[in-house]
């Protein structure tokens, strides 16, 4: 035969003679005179045992053993395989979805060849190698998250821990430069992270995006300190907010009262009459988003002295030495002005 056109083929040859020193080829050809006018997107695939050797090809005067060798004598199948063929049986040539993932779209387009053998319509782009056209399953990417307003869903909020973990191949490369699996992210804006899986030096590669969801933006809290109770308290308050964001106020860590929503301005809690530590915990109303605002306010309530009675006064003769004036009682810590 000359001229042939070979491509988009699977040559499998795993013959065991049982015979010392015996080879199996996948292509054998009798004189060099036989050319092969195209080949290109096939595997080559063969198996050495005790007794029988693969070679690639014969060239009609020698071996040649490798795919390396093969395409140094033929000038083509740049694009070709040679990896083991994963099928369904011996007798069942139909390819493993599971496997097989160099010749998973590692063919080309053929015109001449529209259906596999089975009728099933070629992929009009990138055909798989072999007479069977299949999908191949088993690649994932899984997202692992507790961010947000759903765990999992892939919509986090800036900043927070992703894990993204791929499944079925031997090694992983990301887009973010690290090689391993998983892959654990915080990105502060929506991302797509690219996962190349390798197998049998064959890639594969998945994309995942991380929707990500903005925090509230940080805001002062206002206000705090001492008054003398019972009494009004003093006023704690935000230096801003947003709209589409609520506050919780918090004593000591405790949420108190009920959320604020955002204006775009400054915001007021009110008097504080309890002693504590206020700060303010900022929630968006889409997403989920949560942020602590920054800074504290420390509200302090010092009690009002006891009160006592005045003593003395009275009548004296002017010139004379006056009367007493007094106090029934007095507490320490306290300081008492006479008017």
């Amino acid at each position: 035969v000359i001229g042939l056109d070979l491509r988009n083929n699977i040559l499998s040859n795993t013959m065991n003679f049982g015979i010392a020193n015996s080879f199996a080829y996948n292509v054998y050809m009798g004189t060099t005179s036989l050319g092969i006018a195209t080949s290109n997107f096939n595997d080559y695939y063969g198996a050495n045992t005790a007794t029988t050797t693969s070679r690639v090809g014969w060239d009609g005067g020698s071996a040649r053993t490798t795919l390396a060798d093969w395409r140094a004598f033929t000038g083509q199948d740049l694009n070709s395989y040679s990896v083991a063929p994963v099928f369904t049986g011996n007798t069942d040539l139909h390819l493993v979805s599971t496997a097989n993932h160099c010749l998973d779209g590692g063919g080309t387009p053929l015109a001449a060849v529209p259906n596999d053998y089975d009728g099933m319509a070629r992929n009009v782009t990138a055909p798989d190698i072999g007479a069977d056209e299949f999908a191949l399953t088993g690649l994932s990417i899984s997202i692992a998250e507790t961010s947000g307003i759903a765990p999992n869903d892939g919509i986090t909020c800036a900043g927070d821990a992703v894990t993204l973990t791929a499944a079925g191949g031997g090694t992983y490369s990301w887009s973010t430069g690290f090689n391993g699996n998983p892959l654990v992210v915080n990105p502060a804006t929506s991302t797509t992270y690219t996962v190349t899986i390798t197998n049998s030096g064959c890639d594969d590669v998945l994309n995942v995006m991380i929707m990500v969801n903005p925090n509230p933006m940080a805001f002062a809290v206002t206000g705090g300190g001492a008054y003398c109770a019972p009494g009004a308290g003093v006023p704690v308050g935000l230096s801003g907010s947003q709209t589409g964001v609520n506050y919780q106020l918090q004593r000591n860590a405790m949420n108190t009262g009920t959320p604020v929503a955002g204006t775009g301005a400054a915001l007021a809690f009110g008097n504080q009459t309890i002693a504590g530590t206020y700060t303010v915990v900022a929630t968006a109303t889409t997403g989920g988003c949560t942020a602590a605002m920054t800074g504290s306010a420390t509200v302090t309530a010092n009690p009002t002295p006891a009160a006592f009675t005045v003593t003395g006064g009275g009548s004296y003769c002017a010139g004379g030495a006056g009367v007493p004036v007094g106090l029934s009682g007095s507490e320490t810590g306290v300081n008492y002005q006479l008017q």
